[in-house]
């Protein structure tokens, strides 16, 4: 009865060995299994960073071989303009000088001015265009070699040549020659610069400014060219004609930029005109009556309005002797225009004072004007019966002041108008406001 009893306490105790068996098989499977993901992944995180070094490497080779590409291509675009440049070296239009004014109402003129010169980039080219014209009937042989030089000094700077496709060229008879001229700056250019024949900026020159921020020149980086080229000063020495005048006229440009310099003055006047009206009565074959009136308004000076006579007032007649057949000027019946050029040939025409012809009469009195007031200066010719002739008017009057800028202007009231007594060459009556 009693060895079933100790059977049961053995078989308990081989379970549990059994158990225990197991659990440290399978505890021993979990870290053999662990140690192996660990050492995977170390492998795999390796490899990961081998990796994205090569991607590194990659990238930075693929950037600098994107920045070699970039550099090709700037330096092809380059290239390319360079040569759409010289293939049409005359595309575009030379800019011209702009100019505007404004009077103030206490009398003062500001007048804007605004004169064009070229601009370069270093290591551009730019070409204009001259051309040359021959007025006379035979050939014309010329020579025309530009240089650069350099704007204060006069000497020619490094790194600013002018080339052209011909030198020596012959104009035709009556006929002109254009001849393209390349500028190259190189890549460390960098001046104000003349371009031209010589080094005398009065001698058919172009202005130019080789710069990277060319946009901000301006007349202090040109001594001296505002004396030449500003119409509003009186110290003016040259007449520059790079921008127009026979015989050579610069005709074209390609490449170049082109930047304004700037100049305002500003003036004190004395008096503005404020409108021109003219009415003319042909009343017969040998009577007519010409009336003008013009307005006139004062500033700071007390003015005197009066006709005076002389070819320096505008104040005299034209008298031709065959018919200088006269029209009307378009969109103005004051002035006429001699359409017979052949009247003005061999002294056919004399010019003399309006007081002087008989049958003239002339009723102009004298104005006097306060500072800043209207007034209005009205002239009137009766012409009866005078001696035969083609009469055609020439007047004026004078505007006097005391004081600064000035002491008397004459202005002008009608120029080349028809007088029909005495030759009928224009047999109508005239009324309406003036261009001028």
């Amino acid at each position: 009865m009693e060895a079933p009893t100790r059977r049961g306490p053995a078989r308990q105790l081989i379970a549990a060995i059994v158990i225990a068996l197991l659990l440290a098989s399978f505890g021993a499977y979990e870290y053999a299994l662990t140690a192996s993901l660990q050492s995977e992944n170390r492998g795999l995180t390796a490899s990961i960073s081998s990796d994205q070094a090569s991607i590194g490497s990659l990238n930075s080779q693929l950037s600098n071989d994107s920045a070699t590409i970039s550099g090709l291509q700037s330096q092809l675009s380059s290239l390319s303009s360079k040569v759409q440049t010289l293939a049409s070296p005359c595309a575009e239009r030379p800019p011209q000088p702009s100019e505007g004014s404004r009077v103030y109402s206490n009398g003062t003129e500001v007048n804007d001015f605004g004169y064009p010169i070229f601009t370069l980039k270093p290591g551009d080219v730019g070409t204009f265009c001259m051309t040359y014209e021959n007025p006379s009937a035979e050939p014309l042989a010329l020579n025309e070699t530009y240089h650069a030089y350099d704007w204060n000094s006069s000497t020619e700077p490094t790194g600013v040549s002018v080339t052209s496709n011909a030198t020596s060229f012959t104009v035709p008879p009556n006929g002109n020659a254009t001849v393209a001229y390349v500028v190259e700056a190189s890549s460390s250019a960098a001046g104000y610069l003349s371009v031209g024949t010589s080094s005398d900026i009065c001698e058919h020159s172009i202005q130019l400014a080789v710069s990277t921020n060319a946009s901000s020149s301006s007349f202090s980086n040109f001594p001296g060219l505002a004396n030449l080229v500003v119409p509003f000063t009186t110290s003016q020495e040259c007449v520059v004609t790079a921008f127009g005048g026979p015989p050579r006229l610069l005709t074209g440009f390609d490449g170049f930029g082109s930047v304004y310099l700037d100049n305002t003055t500003r003036t004190i006047l004395a008096y503005n005109t404020t409108g021109e009206t003219i009415a003319s009565v042909v009343q017969s074959p040998n009577r007519q009556n010409i009336t003008l009136s013009v307005g006139v308004h004062s500033f700071s000076f007390p003015l005197t309005l009066v006709f005076a006579t002389g070819i320096s007032t505008f104040s005299t007649i034209r008298v031709f002797k065959g018919n200088p057949e006269v029209v009307l000027a378009p969109g103005d019946p004051c002035d006429g225009i001699v359409t017979n050029a052949s009247a003005y040939d061999d002294g056919n025409f004399n010019e003399v004072s309006v007081l002087a012809i008989p049958g003239f009469t002339v009723n102009a009195p004298t104005v006097h004007v306060p500072p800043f007031s209207n007034a209005t200066f009205r002239f009137s010719l009766e012409v009866d019966n005078p001696p035969p002739g083609y009469y055609i008017t020439f007047l004026g009057f004078v505007i006097q002041w005391e004081g600064s800028p000035g002491s008397n202007d004459a202005v002008n009231l009608s120029t080349y108008f028809p007088i029909n007594p005495g030759s009928g060459q224009f047999d109508e009556n005239i009324t309406g406001a003036c261009a001028g």
